[in-house]
């Protein structure tokens, strides 16, 4: 294999990487959108949470912490009409006390595991953005080699 072909084959795995991080993060994105919805049309029914599907459910959750230690997420879990409790071992200050954040579980989770959607937005932002270099990159070492 020459270096040549060594170098097209990475260039496009490089692309193929950048192509597949925005892609993570464009699905995210609606995941997060889709969500929101669900809980703007909770608070317009005045309910605690929407079941989608029978399988998952969305609800609105409350901080009650937030330090530089962890942040305590309480929320209403639908199946069985309690509160519980989430520990996300990270700072956000993006969740101060008393902000109202979506929650999301499924069936087969376990009481205080729930999904806070958001939490991870700036990580996913990042991951996004990375693709985006790596692709733009990419296109542009392509172009660079064809042009000799």
């Amino acid at each position: 294999m020459s270096l040549r072909q060594m170098t097209n084959k990475f260039l496009n795995a490089l692309m193929i990487v950048g192509i597949s991080l925005c892609f993570l993060y464009s699905v995210y994105a609606l995941y997060m959108a889709g969500v929101r919805w669900a809980v703007a049309k909770i608070e317009a029914a005045g309910a605690k949470g929407m079941v989608i599907a029978g399988f998952y459910s969305v609800t609105q959750g409350e901080v009650i912490r937030s330090d530089d230690s962890c942040t305590l997420i309480e929320y209403y879990y639908e199946w069985d009409g309690a509160d519980y409790r989430k520990v996300l071992y990270g700072v956000s200050d993006d969740y101060p006390v008393n902000t109202k954040v979506p929650v999301v579980y499924s069936v087969g989770m376990a009481m205080g595991s729930c999904l806070v959607v958001g939490f991870y937005r700036k990580h996913m932002l990042i991951c996004g953005i990375s693709g985006l270099i790596l692709f733009v990159v990419s296109m542009v070492l392509k172009v660079k080699r064809k042009g000799k």
